[in-house]
């Protein structure tokens, strides 16, 4: 099976295509999975790379910091391995703090980004409700681990209710959330670069140039609501999709809504980058 060694541990990562590269980045407790309805689609006309962030699926779950610096690092990583460092970043949820991050450390090297179910360091605090989900969730796993009751709570509500064939794609889900480690709960411990600038600060401060779609479920929740209208302020030059008939999994709720979507972001920033 395929790892890169990126340092800090070994990343398991999955190739189809060719031509220019999208790296796909999943979101907490998911994996590489999440992009079924992708891959082979973008693999037509581009190399789709997929891979599981540390702590989840079959990459390893090192000691140390789940943030999204250490994300961005190991994609980093990630990307050298496989060669060419221009990339295309597609990031769901967590994902999207990994990918923003590598935007701003690595500008020319990015493409184009596409960001999903997003939220926004320094973007305001979580709200209370979404906060005490995470600590309950938290402390369930802590205390008796990927249980069956565990599981079926971290997946409940996750998959649009009206989605066509939901029990199949709930439990694409629920196979994803049951391999999870429980590393990852360390990136909600404390805000996102409490000591520095935030995300939100530094792309207000026009340090991300590269064509971004911003992608948001018509049913996700406020948070993401608002994540993705304040993305959509900020950055320069920015294109936002509603995704009809999903919540806070497009890829996966309505993977041809989405799809259509995105090969059109794809192809445009392709086109205009020569």
């Amino acid at each position: 099976m395929p790892y890169a060694d990126v340092g800090g541990g070994a990343l398991y990562y999955e190739t189809m295509g060719s031509g220019p590269p999208v790296v796909f980045i999943h979101g907490h407790t998911l994996d590489r999975r999440l992009w079924d309805d992708q891959v082979g689609v973008v693999s037509r006309d581009f190399t789709a790379v997929r891979f599981d962030l540390r702590g989840h699926g079959k990459s390893q779950a090192p000691d140390g910091d789940y943030t999204s610096a250490t994300f961005a690092d190991d994609i980093r990583g990630l990307v050298l391995h496989l060669g060419p460092p221009s990339v295309s970043l597609v990031a769901h949820s967590v994902g999207t703090g990994a990918a923003i991050e590598y935007a701003l450390r690595h500008p020319q090297d990015v493409t184009s980004l596409t960001l999903i179910s997003s939220g926004l360091s320094g973007g305001g605090p979580i709200p209370s409700g979404l906060q005490r989900y995470i600590r309950e969730q938290r402390e369930r796993f802590e205390a008796a681990g990927a249980s069956d009751e565990w599981v079926d709570g971290r997946v409940a509500g996750m998959v649009y209710q009206r989605t066509p064939d939901f029990e199949r794609k709930n439990q694409r889900v629920r196979d994803m959330v049951s391999g999870w480690s429980g590393a990852s709960w360390r990136i909600f411990q404390g805000p996102e670069q409490a000591r520095g600038r935030t995300h939100r600060d530094r792309i207000a401060d026009g340090e991300i140039a590269a064509p971004t779609l911003v992608v948001v479920g018509e049913h996700d929740g406020g948070a993401f609501q608002r994540g993705a209208n304040l993305l959509t302020e900020l950055l320069p030059n920015v294109s936002k999709a509603v995704i009809p008939d999903a919540g806070h999994l497009p890829p996966l709720d309505n993977p041809n809504a989405f799809n259509e979507v995105l090969m059109a972001f794809l192809w445009e920033t392709r086109t205009a980058a020569g």
